[in-house]
């Protein structure tokens, strides 16, 4: 006798509900651009932060611009982050960027990056379970898949996305990159790829969480 087997999805612990009244209007424009306005948007949204709170968001984000490569390495081990724990309640206070984003990797070889691109048996990207920045100009985009990590890897991979759930640090940043900070448990999967110039370009689609298993009877 077959009996059905309900699967259900536990969420990542750090994925928190977002507040209900989120600040800025998902343009770079409205991004905060220190603590004082970040404090002023967050009690304009009606939630409550006190100023040494809004002050180690900014310097979070000012450190992820800086260099993002040691918050990434504690969420790929697992290790506790608190710079990545400000930046995700920043994301999760703002109104996400209303548009198109694009981020530029350099893999290490064509094979790697179709290898990569398959992702999993959902076709879901392998995202390193860290924060990605993401821009919304694809030239930016591109520039980075050219020049970064340079020496190590040959090929030049873009991607690109409707953005959901990622919001901008422009204001903040201030560094004319246009940069969109895209969460950890975010998921992406590929519509479509194509070649061009030397460039792997891929479309992909944002999904909600990890898709659920297919349903299962046990005897």
């Amino acid at each position: 006798i077959c009996f059905p087997v309900t699967i259900t999805k536990i969420e990542p612990e750090d994925k928190k509900q977002p507040a209900k009244n989120l600040i800025g209007d998902g343009t770079h424009e409205s991004t905060p651009k220190n603590a004082q306005e970040y404090i002023a948007a967050i009690k304009k949204s009606g939630n409550k932060i006190t100023s040494k709170e809004a002050q180690r968001v900014v310097e979070s984000i000012e450190e992820w611009v800086n260099d993002s490569k040691y918050i990434r390495e504690d969420q790929k081990t697992g290790k506790f982050n608190q710079q990545a724990e400000d930046i995700t309640n920043y994301v999760q206070n703002s109104t996400p960027y209303k548009g198109e984003i694009h981020r530029g990797l350099r893999m290490a070889s064509r094979e790697e990056a179709m290898a990569w691109l398959k992702g999993d048996e959902n076709g879901i990207l392998d995202n390193q379970s860290a924060h990605a920045s993401w821009t919304s100009n694809p030239d930016i985009a591109k520039q980075f898949a050219y020049f970064s990590y340079a020496g190590r890897g040959t090929q030049p991979v873009v991607i690109k996305s409707i953005n959901k759930t990622g919001a901008s640090i422009e204001g903040i940043a201030s560094s004319g990159q246009d940069e969109v900070i895209v969460l950890k448990y975010t998921r992406h999967k590929v519509k479509n790829i194509a070649e061009k110039d030397g460039i792997i370009y891929v479309e992909t689609e944002e999904v909600d969480g990890v898709p659920d298993s297919t349903p299962q009877t046990s005897s």
